[in-house]
């Protein structure tokens, strides 16, 4: 029995984001500066601890609980719109939230671009990115 569509694409990809940190990892003279990684000047992970605090200080009943709304609740989008926009605009209707960074590329992938249109993305790059465009089938 199969699971998956038949046009679904299987063909495997290395992702290089992976590499290059492995790479580094090798390299004496290599100074680790890849997105989402926090470490001290002794390449030890730290975090915030005001970060921290203010996570401690939510009940696990709020953390567990849906939002208002899909895309946030109305002070969070009109923050986060005056932020990105920087009151250019009064309209704070248009922000959408995402649970994450790869969400809101695949968001905005599928909302801006058109079957067949073309995207240009880093050698370099998150393996995701290849993995969006193909499935939107993007040049």
């Amino acid at each position: 029995m199969k699971f998956l569509k038949p046009s679904e694409n299987l063909d495997k990809y290395v992702d290089n984001i992976f590499s290059v940190v492995n790479a580094a990892k090798n390299d004496p003279e290599a100074i680790n500066a890849t997105a989402g990684c926090l470490y001290d000047e002794d390449g030890k992970m730290f975090t915030y601890d005001c970060v921290s605090e203010v996570e401690n200080s939510i009940t696990p009943i709020r953390k567990s609980a849906y939002a208002q709304s899909p895309a946030g609740n109305k002070s969070y989008l009109e923050s986060l719109s005056r932020f990105i926009l920087e009151d250019r605009v009064t309209n704070h209707n248009a922000c959408l939230a995402t649970p994450g960074g790869t969400g809101a590329i695949s968001t905005a992938i599928r909302m801006t671009l058109e079957e067949g249109d073309t995207i240009i993305y880093p050698e370099i790059a998150w393996g995701n990115y290849k993995v969006i465009c193909n499935e939107n089938n993007l040049n």
